[in-house]
Formats: C-alpha cells, sequence, structure tokens
C-alpha cells in the first residue's frame, strides 16, 4: 500500500513535467508493448533509443544506429523482442514476463539528420509502468 502511494506521486510529478505521459498497471509475468511511430517529414532517422527509468536508475534498452548494430540490454535480451527499424514506420517493443524492477517511466528519444542538421527529438508519449506483484 505504501509503495503504491509513492509511485502515485511520482507519476503526479512525472505528469506535470511532461506532455503526455500514460499510466500503465500490470501484474509480474504480464507483457507489456511500446510503440513509436517515426515522422518521416523530419528527415532521416540516424539513432533511436528507448530508455527505462526506474526509481535509482536509467538504462537503454534498445539502441539502434544507421549503419550500426541493434544493441539490446543485457538485462532485458531474453524477455525483450522488437519489430521495425530505422527505415520502418514504426518500431514495437514487446516486455514479457514483467518484474517489480520494470517499474517505472519509459521513454522514447529519436535523432533525425535534414541535410548537415541533427535534430535530437523526445517522443511526446511517455509511459509509466507501475507492476504488481501477483500476491503469491
Amino acid at each position: 500500500m505504501k509503495t503504491d502511494l509513492l509511485f502515485t506521486f511520482l507519476f503526479i510529478q512525472l505528469s506535470k513535467a511532461c506532455a503526455e505521459v500514460l499510466f500503465r498497471s500490470l501484474m509480474e509475468n504480464q507483457s507489456m508493448e511500446l510503440s513509436c511511430s517515426l515522422q518521416r517529414n523530419l528527415g532521416s532517422l540516424t539513432h533511436l533509443h528507448l530508455y527505462h527509468r526506474g526509481v535509482q536508475h536509467q538504462i537503454t534498452l534498445l539502441s539502434m544506429a544507421d549503419g550500426g548494430e541493434v544493441r539490446l540490454s543485457p538485462d532485458h535480451r531474453g524477455r525483450m523482442q522488437f519489430r521495425g527499424g530505422l527505415h520502418s514506420l514504426h518500431v514495437n517493443v514487446t516486455i514479457s514476463h514483467l518484474e517489480h524492477s520494470d517499474t517505472g517511466l519509459y521513454m522514447w528519444e529519436l535523432s533525425y539528420r535534414e541535410m548537415d542538421n541533427t535534430d535530437l527529438i523526445h517522443s511526446d508519449t511517455k509511459v509509466f509502468l507501475l507492476v504488481e506483484g501477483t500476491g503469491t
């Protein structure tokens, strides 16, 4: 109960700071899908990152670079699948077998290049996930 109040307070604070935060509450061992629509009108996409900000740290779950390899977080490699890429219209990531440590804020970061100019864009939509125990 105390933990739920803490996360509710944290969610309210994040909502004030971010353009749009979606709240998801899922149980341990369920799956969550995160999607990002790419904006071709901004130029050529050069980098794409998916971050997870937990209570004590931030990690990069997924990292793609134009001409480079896709990097997945070693801690999530067996539980994470992705579809799409830098030349797709959408990138979808599914995290399966959710754990309590998956609770936190998920956000996309995109880098577009138009001519010699590179713009860094944070997705307007962020997802705050609360993973609750199964009670066993």
